[in-house]
């Protein structure tokens, strides 16, 4: 049986406060590197099957291996990073060699010795970084510079794209990926990261919209394909929005429920000090006090009352050495009302003792009948007393009537 059961259960709930704040942080979800993970594993032993089909005096040869290499490290490093359960450097490097590997994709000119698609390329690149959920703004900005410089220079050094043509267009794609970036951050309310994802879609949806309807007017036999083509478009939309409408209330409850539990948790440590402080000074007292149930049996007790004991026993009456008159009147003290038994002898000293009803919380505390709180007051110094100035008093009166008798005679 324990002495510090009120002291513990204010503790016990104070953990459990700070527990569920813990299990309310975002999990390492790296979402982004899920989807480099899935493209790169195919991606890459398609692209080293293909070098291996040409032969050493094929003018494209190194090329390909270049690029098969590049795949194949940035497939291994998103593998590494996705086994990898806890928030390491790792995580922040598939994005990076993707860039690169894309770069060289492009300035290897093959397999499409025509084309240069960086700008599409490295966008996907920088969706992803949005989707690693964990990752801090910061290094989602340092990503997303990285991989614009990556795109800038192979803009610059490819002979197959205009540089000043794609640049701008290039660069207002990363700008607004920053302002995401910014508004998914600390910075920003969420409700400022639901509008800017609204509008994209709003944005996005609108341009694609208008271009079917320019090739529906300009173009035959077309509007069946447009409509179709709008549709989509609109059913994409609506669910995306729809989406960042429902993300953004589960955020807004998720950080309503931290703030009421860090208040709460708050309240409970509060609470549980003022416990600690009570603890320390109801121990220290030279009153026996007890909290026990109506079957007798003890839920606490401080120091005083253990010096009290006489048998070491759970049950509060079992444990004093009492009278068997004096178990009687105490065992009718626990039948729900308040009461003050005078004179009790426990042991070789005399106490008053004080039964009243405590009250409980039945759904925190341990079930077993009614609580009272026992306090033992020793009047043993003060029932000596009583008993010399008695005796002094009788012997006064003795010898008073003695010499009242002598004056007589």
């Amino acid at each position: 049986m324990s002495n510090n059961d009120a002291y513990a259960f204010g503790r016990s709930r104070c953990e459990i406060g700070v527990s569920a704040i813990e299990k309310m942080k975002p999990s390492h979800q790296f979402y982004g590197n899920i989807m480099t993970f899935i493209i790169y594993i195919p991606v890459a032993p398609f692209h080293s099957w293909e070098a291996s089909k040409l032969s050493r005096d094929d003018p494209d040869y190194f090329n390909a291996w270049i690029v098969a290499w590049g795949f194949n490290i940035s497939a291994f490093i998103a593998t590494i990073a996705l086994v990898q359960q806890s928030a390491t450097v790792i995580k922040y490097l598939p994005t990076m060699s993707n860039a690169v590997s894309l770069a060289l994709l492009n300035l290897m000119r093959w397999p499409s010795k025509n084309e240069c698609g960086i700008v599409q390329q490295l966008l996907f690149i920088i969706m992803c970084i949005q989707a690693n959920l964990p990752m801090g703004g910061l290094a989602k900005l340092v990503q997303t510079m990285w991989v614009f410089t990556v795109g800038c220079f192979v803009l610059y050094v490819s002979p197959l794209v205009d540089f000043f043509e794609r640049v701008p267009l290039f660069a207002l794609a990363t700008a607004v990926s920053v302002a995401i970036i910014f508004a998914a951050g600390d910075w920003i309310s969420a409700v400022m990261t639901v509008n800017v994802a609204r509008l994209g879609l709003v944005c996005v949806f609108i341009q694609h919209v208008s271009t079917e309807l320019m090739l529906i007017v300009g173009e035959p036999n077309y509007q069946q394909v447009g409509s179709t083509n709008i549709l989509k478009a609109a059913f994409l939309a609506v669910v995306g929005i729809v989406a960042a409408g429902v993300f953004s209330n589960v955020t807004d409850a998720k950080n309503t429920l931290e703030v009421l539990v860090a208040e709460r948790t708050k309240e409970i440590q509060s609470q549980s000090e003022r416990l600690r402080m009570v603890e320390l000074a109801v121990q220290a007292s030279d009153t026996a006090i007890a909290i026990v149930r109506q079957d007798c049996s003890i839920v606490w007790m401080n120091a005083a009352l253990d010096r009290l004991t006489f048998k070491r026993s759970g049950d509060l009456i079992r444990r004093l050495d009492l009278q068997q008159q004096d178990v009687r009147r105490l065992e009718r003290a626990f039948q729900g009302r308040d009461e003050t038994l005078t004179g009790i002898q426990v042991g070789n000293s005399i106490h008053n003792i004080e039964v009243s009803t405590f009250p409980y919380d039945e759904m925190t505390t341990i079930p077993g009948g009614s609580r009272f709180v026992v306090v033992f007051r020793d009047v043993t110094a003060e029932r000596a007393r009583e008993k010399a100035e008695l005796a002094a008093e009788k012997k006064a009166l003795h010898v008073q009537a003695m010499t009242e008798s002598i004056e007589v005679v």
